[in-house]
């Protein structure tokens, strides 16, 4: 078992249990957290499965917690990479954006994964994904961050085109068959 500060929590589940979810996927083991306890006390982390697949899974919370390892809390699969560049502390919200709308477009056009390490001066921005996804979004977030524009990604995420129809950023663009 593994304690976990109750502001923690949030990390280790992930949107939608997704990252909870991708570590039982990781490690092969069950990775439970234990809500059943008073406000404001740390969490615990059951798991459990084979002894190495415990140990992995122990291994990539920790890592979640301190926000260390490869990724720095996104979970990478297996030929996937991550990157990680510099983002001065006024250049966050424009690359989040309202609601996270231009978060979500660049993830949704380069298809890689990204977070936003606020904790640290300058903050990190942390990509994961293949080769070809992390190496357009390093490119896109630099952009940003250099005073690009973001409404692209803007349009992108609220379910347009973004790019007149060419498909992902970096993609080569998708053959259409019409009526």
């Amino acid at each position: 078992s593994i304690y976990c500060p109750q502001s923690m929590v949030g990390r280790i589940i992930g949107k939608g249990g997704e990252t909870i979810k991708g570590l039982q996927a990781q490690s092969g083991a069950h990775v439970a957290i234990d809500q059943n306890v008073v406000e404001g006390e740390p969490r615990k982390i059951n798991i459990s499965g084979a002894a190495k697949c415990v140990e992995m899974a122990a291994n990539l919370v920790e890592n979640l917690l301190l926000g260390t390892g490869p990724g720095s809390g996104l979970l990478i699969a297996p030929g996937q990479i991550s990157k990680l560049l510099e983002c001065p502390k006024e250049a966050v919200g424009k690359l989040i954006g309202r609601g996270g709308e231009t978060i979500r477009g660049i993830q949704m056009a380069t298809g890689a994964k990204l977070q936003i390490d606020q904790t640290r001066q300058p903050c990190q921005v942390v990509m994961a994904g293949s080769e070809a996804c992390v190496a357009a979004c390093v490119q896109v977030v630099q952009e940003i961050i250099d005073g690009g524009s973001t409404a692209i990604f803007n349009e992108y995420a609220r379910g347009g085109s973004g790019f007149a129809g060419q498909g992902a950023y970096g993609a080569a663009p998708q053959q259409q068959v019409g009526w």
